[in-house]
């Protein structure tokens, strides 16, 4: 089934998480969705659930993104749908306990392929089907780890701070050749996922239903977001800190 006028998002690491609660926001609005996770179990009954809640079509494909040819995802989603105006890649992993240090070098390439690898090919290789003749919004879900380099998360941190840069030399591209294409990156603090379950920590977490519906809110605009917005203000302190009080914190 084509859906030539009618808004598409295709979301990345839509299972469980920021992932899940996005997609859920974005077909509560109307998007139609093809969704990308490892866990069929969950997308099936996740595409099955929000198609007959909002009478949208879900469509999905279990894969590994870190191993996933994108060109393989694109033939896929193409089988549903003729074009797409949005692009949400919320993947990710991390594990500051292990990424600390001397790295076990098989841990290393999995953190930069989640993380940095296979967002920009992703990005790289659905550049050229997005739908430039109307409104379009790219969306990266980066960490406020890659603020500031720190002993812990340290692959994890780079990798996100990497496709950051990436994400805004695309954004330089769209502006002259596709201005209608916006690009938001979201360096989101603690969220209450299963990623921090259990885990106590300084500032509060936010709920992913919350956050996915700032990210709807922010579609249509260029920049970097923070999620929540008083991050900014923390990591701005963060970020001066002078180096002989920052190489103590135990972070």
């Amino acid at each position: 089934m084509n859906h030539d006028d009618a808004n598409v998002a295709l979301v990345f690491g839509a299972s469980a998480g920021l992932g899940r609660a996005l997609a859920e926001q974005l077909a509560q609005s109307g998007y139609h969705l093809f969704m990308v996770s490892r866990t069929e179990k969950d997308l099936k009954a996740l595409s099955q659930d929000l198609s007959l809640r909002y009478s949208i079509q879900a469509c999905y494909l279990a894969c590994d993104l870190s191993e996933e040819k994108p060109e393989s995802i694109i033939d896929e989603c193409k089988k549903h749908f003729q074009s797409f105006n949005l692009i949400a890649y919320v993947a990710g992993y991390s594990s500051p306990s292990l990424d600390a240090g001397n790295i076990d070098e098989n841990f290393l390439e999995s953190l930069a392929k989640i993380n940095f690898l296979a967002p920009i090919k992703i990005f790289n290789a659905l550049v050229p089907h997005i739908d430039i003749n109307r409104p379009a919004n790219l969306i990266f879900i980066s960490s406020v780890a890659a603020v500031r380099a720190r002993r812990k998360n340290m692959v994890y941190a780079s990798s996100k701070r990497g496709t950051e840069f990436y994400m805004n030399a695309l954004r330089h591209f769209f502006a002259k050749n596709s201005p209608q294409t916006n690009i938001q990156i979201y360096r989101a603090g603690y969220l209450d996922t299963s990623m921090n379950f259990g885990e106590n920590r300084m500032f509060p977490k936010l709920q992913p239903q919350k956050a996915a519906k700032i990210i709807e809110n922010n579609l249509g605009k260029n920049g970097t977001f923070y999620l929540p917005w008083w991050w900014v203000i923390i990591m701005s302190i963060y970020s001066t800190l002078p180096w002989p009080i920052y190489k103590k914190l135990n972070s």
